[in-house]
């Protein structure tokens, strides 16, 4: 039964509830829509800032980032760590503090797609916008086992919108499941991270060990929203074999809810990472693998030798899957490259590095100085430098 939004809400937020009720299956039961989860959401974090919360007055920080938090700039405060969409039950869990998931991904397996092949369907026709959604379908494809037909018949199926900014659930709900990939969100980025929610994956900087890797200035965030920061329980966690990793696609970046843009909230404590946590350019490798790991572990039968954290390739079991700047059968060599040229030579000398292209690798003997780089291009989502460190020990 399809129950109303409260009035109480802006037009944007009466939208997102709208559509959620309508388009999710979860969602349609009587005292289970998703103005439930909002309630539950407002008393779990109320208890954890120890002060009222009031959802539709969340105004998000402008930053010169793009991603899903800008694009949700008026509707984050109904979402679950900016963007997760969450049903009664897992509020519940989470308001009780009896949260038991896996580190990197959802613990529940009834949460997790049943087969590697996904039904998906378009509820906007819109032929540029569902094209940039088939080429992050495409690129999981490529990268793991998983599958996305369109259009097929299936009891579990994705429903693509353009809605009121960029949101998903948090693994499979069972029946239809709505991810918005509205205005702001049609970047490669920010529709794999959607997806990536729907697969299964939760924030990276809420893994229970982040705080090796982050630190987290609470005191930074906007009032309210400090129980938008909270680590994962490692109760019946499942070791992935997969790092901490900055280069996540699921990384919050360093100003989420933040109350001022010269604030950060998330600081990598190696600080040479400080621009790379939230970019939003694709699913990292790590990202790909955490996926393969789930979903993918019975594809392959042999068992390869992948050196330096290379994986089997689920599309061909032969060769392994390698991290960015490595390649050959097993990633025991550096990748060859086409595009850019040969590298100097580094002295103790400063030179120049004029370079355009998607990656640069040198041999052991070769090195780049990383300690400053310069660069006339406008910092956006898709001018990212990355840097990637002895990759060949």
């Amino acid at each position: 039964m399809y129950i109303p939004p409260t009035p109480l809400f802006s037009p944007e937020i009466q939208r997102v509830i709208t559509s959620l009720n309508r388009r999710t299956t979860a969602f349609s039961k009587p005292g289970e829509g998703y103005e439930s989860v909002i309630a539950i959401l407002k008393s779990y974090l109320e208890r954890k800032s120890g002060t009222q919360y009031d959802p539709a007055a969340i105004r998000i920080t402008p930053t010169n980032v793009q991603n899903e938090l800008t694009a949700n700039a008026k509707v984050a405060g109904i979402f679950y760590e900016t963007d997760i969409v969450l049903t009664v039950p897992q509020a519940s869990r989470i308001l009780s503090d009896r949260r038991r998931f896996k580190r990197k991904f959802v613990a529940n397996n009834t949460m997790k797609w049943q087969t590697p092949v996904i039904a998906y369907r378009f509820a906007v026709n819109d032929e540029h916008w569902k094209a940039q959604i088939r080429n992050v379908l495409a690129n999981f494809s490529q990268n793991t086992c998983l599958r996305f037909i369109e259009g097929m018949a299936a009891e579990d199926y994705l429903i693509f919108n353009r809605g009121e900014g960029c949101y998903s659930s948090m693994g499979r709900l069972g029946g239809a499941q709505e991810i918005s990939i509205g205005y702001g969100c049609e970047q490669d980025g920010i529709i794999s991270h959607e997806l990536g929610h729907t697969l299964g994956l939760w924030h990276e900087h809420s893994r229970p060990e982040r705080d090796n890797y982050v630190t987290v200035y609470i005191q930074n965030a906007l009032p309210g929203t400090q129980g938008q920061f909270q680590k994962l329980s490692s109760d019946e966690s499942v070791d992935f074999d997969v790092p901490y990793d900055y280069g996540s696609v699921m990384h919050y970046t360093s100003t989420t809810f933040t109350k001022s843009s010269e604030k950060k909230t998330v600081v990598p404590q190696q600080t040479e990472y400080e621009h790379t946590i939230g970019s939003r350019v694709g699913a990292s490798f790590l990202d790909y693998k955490a996926l393969n790991k789930a979903y993918c572990s019975n594809v392959c039968r042999n068992n390869l030798p992948c050196h330096h954290g290379g994986y089997a390739n689920p599309n061909s079991c032969d060769r392994c899957l390698c991290p960015t700047g490595l390649g050959g059968t097993y990633c025991e060599q550096v990748q060859h490259s086409n595009c850019g040229g040969e590298l100097p030579m580094a002295t103790y000398e400063w030179k120049n590095l004029s370079y355009s292209g998607s990656s640069i690798a040198t041999g052991a003997s070769q090195r780049l100085p990383e300690t400053r780089f310069d660069s006339n291009s406008p910092t956006s989502i898709s001018n990212v430098l990355q840097l990637a460190r002895n990759l060949l020990r």
